[in-house]
């Protein structure tokens, strides 16, 4: 494995440019196709095709992706320099359910192998907004980024300019095709495999079977722990959505958050324009105030 990085002058996207770049990677991704009708159906995206996107915009950083696996409310990846790269890197970032976790990276520097491992809260994640903080758990010293200044040194001792770098880099193409945050909930793109592992978590807590979701231009992402039905009818009345595998569990929702009305649904929205996303069917409440979505992606 490769263990090192240069430090150059960054190319960190600014503002104005970063919804632009960010709908074209998206677009990308919602164009791709499963590599067989048997692995997904139609719409899905595989965390293959995920691993690819994200290699396209870390590819110019000198940087890819050698292993992701995304959780309802968790995300790991490993990145490493790429073999033709003038120099060496590797990192793990490891997030939980509350967008906490760490980022290890190991890097030579004037000749001395370092291999470090910080805490990092994500502030926030999506194409237009990257913040987060490093903190340094030997010695609590913390240093944050946000947007343009993502690949700045800070005066502390923390040598985040290695880090930062890195992070950075991982952290907005993740936000670009994989994952965003929602308060302080790590949601992610809402694939069938992630599904699969929603339901696994339900059958291990039957009683908590609905989940958080949110909606990113035409795809629909979960995460958090699953919470029970009491709890979701409190949360959707403040405009929450839920997700749930079962139908008759998504209409139970969007009624009783509509104080007993009959709910509006079952709906399927087909994007007008490209990309295509991935979308669940849903249940609204009389008063359309949340969306109550379940099954697969259609």
């Amino acid at each position: 494995m490769h263990l090192a990085r240069s430090l150059r002058p960054s190319r960190w996207l600014r503002p104005a440019v970063v919804a632009g770049v960010a709908a074209a990677a998206v677009a990308m991704v919602g164009n791709l196709t499963p590599a067989s009708a048997e692995e997904a159906p139609p719409g899905a995206v595989t965390e293959e095709q995920i691993v690819e996107e994200l290699n396209d915009g870390l590819a110019e950083e000198g940087l890819e992706v050698t292993d992701l696996d995304a959780e309802p409310g968790a995300l790991e990846v490993a990145v490493e320099a790429t073999p033709d790269a003038d120099s060496q890197f590797e990192s793990v970032l490891d997030l939980g359910r509350d967008a906490s976790g760490t980022i290890e990276y190991k890097d030579i520097i004037d000749g001395v192998l370092v291999d470090r491992v910080f805490e990092i809260q994500v502030l926030a994640l999506d194409e237009g907004n990257v913040r987060f903080r490093l903190t340094d758990p030997q010695t609590g010293e913390t240093a944050e980024f946000s947007g343009d200044e993502l690949h700045t040194s800070v005066p502390v001792a923390i040598p985040v300019i290695f880090a930062g770098f890195a992070v950075a880099e991982i952290l907005y193409w993740l936000a670009v095709g994989t994952a965003i945050i929602v308060g302080t909930v790590l949601l992610v793109k809402a694939t069938t495999s992630i599904i699969d592992k929603v339901k696994a978590d339900i059958k291990k807590k039957p009683d908590k079977k609905y989940f958080q979701a949110a909606i990113k231009g035409n795809y629909v992402f979960v995460g958090g722990n699953g919470v029970t039905s009491s709890t979701a009818i409190s949360q959707g009345k403040t405009g929450r959505n839920f997700y749930t595998p079962v139908q008759s569990d998504a209409k139970n929702l969007a009624k009783s958050v509509g104080n007993g009305a009959n709910p509006i649904g079952p709906e399927h929205h087909k994007p007008s324009k490209p990309p295509s996303g991935i979308w669940y069917r849903h249940y609204h409440p009389s008063n359309r105030v949340m969306h109550a979505f379940y099954g697969a992606p259609v």
